[in-house]
């Protein structure tokens, strides 16, 4: 279930129509976790600052569960910064990404967390 926050002083118009689908598929695709557990918050036509210039910039904040950020940091970041540096038209050393990894108790969906979830569709099988 990874989360995403996109904040960018792009304004919306300027962002590609397909922006949305291809970044949710890029998501899902460097974490290894299906499309449709992707959560994805496009935050556009914010005042930033990244190096003390307004100029294009973006800021990233991925959360997912149970991610092995010490050993695949690196290949996440590549992949998700490089595709929002592309589509945006934002140089790359503009584009700051966050990642942080939850353990399944820690986040839910509906009334349950994603441990109790799991918890009974394994109980099913």
């Amino acid at each position: 279930m990874p989360l995403c926050h996109l904040y960018t002083n792009i304004a919306r118009n300027d962002i590609p129509k397909d922006f949305t689908k291809e970044f949710i598929k890029i998501i899902s695709d460097a974490l290894g976790r299906p499309n449709a557990h992707v959560t994805l918050t496009i935050i556009p036509d914010c005042i930033m600052t990244t190096s003390c210039t307004d100029g294009p910039c973006a800021q990233l904040s991925v959360t997912g569960i149970d991610l092995p950020l010490e050993a695949e940091s690196g290949k996440y970041i590549a992949a998700i910064d490089t595709f929002v540096s592309k589509m945006l038209n934002i140089p790359l050393d503009r584009v700051v990404i966050v990642l942080s990894s939850v353990k399944p108790y820690e986040s839910g969906i509906g009334d349950k967390s994603l441990a109790q979830l799991k918890a009974e569709a394994d109980k099913k099988d």
